[in-house]
């Protein structure tokens, strides 16, 4: 299932890829303003790399997050809401307390629209968000996020993510 998703994935981004450099280009051309969705789906690539880096630019990330805010509620990309992204860019800031906030707000839409493999990465993220954060009921909170996560990855036989941070 997951394989399906990468494949919609990149067959979204892939004839963007090459004109990545047009977005934030002074006068770039019209296309990039006038598909709203590509442009976000490519933001949302960029901000995953930025996150992904070893020594990631805080710059570009808190870019990342001031633009995406926008999408908040969304899913722009298969299995991937908007809001456990912008929870990882805040996260990746070290603003803990905003992480969880998105956190929350992508876990409460995923059980409502029963997004189970976007729920479960999206437990796993916020049960690191609360750990970092350390406060009251904030173990106990992530134990029990963790255990939804596995609970549903067993469920649906997903496989662990790559370049997994924990």
């Amino acid at each position: 299932m997951r394989d399906i998703f990468v494949a919609i994935a990149i067959a979204q981004t892939a004839p963007l890829a090459e004109r990545v450099a047009d977005f934030d280009r002074p006068g770039a051309e019209p296309w990039t303003s006038s598909v709203p969705l590509a442009r976000a789906t490519m933001k949302m690539a960029q901000a995953l790399a930025a996150i992904q880096k070893r020594d990631p630019n805080v710059d570009a990330v808190e870019d990342h997050l001031e633009n995406l805010v926008a999408y908040r509620g969304l899913i722009l990309a298969p299995c991937l809401m908007t809001d456990r992204l912008l929870g990882r860019l805040a996260q990746t800031l070290g603003r803990t307390r905003e992480a969880v906030r998105h956190y929350e707000a992508a876990a409460i839409f995923c059980r409502t629209a029963s997004y189970r493999p976007e729920l479960a990465w999206t437990c796993y993220d916020f049960a690191g968000a609360l750990i970092e954060r350390d406060g009251k009921g904030d173990r106990v909170e992530a134990v029990s996020l963790l255990e939804e996560a596995k609970r549903i990855a067993s469920e649906l036989r997903m496989r662990p993510r790559h370049g997994s941070r924990r």
